[in-house]
């Protein structure tokens, strides 16, 4: 990704459905991947550290859910 070059990323949730494909879509960038197994999310001390140790300038949680892939690529929408 042009201008993003070397831009640390933090992914919470990358063996999730949209985790996994943002780290595939990213993964020219610095990632900082975390499963459910490395990381618990309900766990704000735990998140906190892993944020400030990261040092990444963007982070991405997937708390998506089951069907996030076709959620993410349009897919699957529901009719309002």
């Amino acid at each position: 990704m042009p201008g993003l070059t070397g831009t640390r990323v933090l992914i919470a949730g990358a063996a999730g459905q949209l985790g996994a494909v943002v780290a595939e879509t990213f993964a020219d960038l610095q990632l900082i991947p975390h499963t459910r197994a490395s990381l618990d999310i309900g766990d704000a001390a735990a998140v906190a550290r892993a944020v400030d140790e990261a040092r990444a300038k963007t982070t991405v949680f997937d708390k998506a859910g089951e069907g996030a892939k076709d959620r993410f690529f349009g897919r699957g929408r529901s009719a309002a």
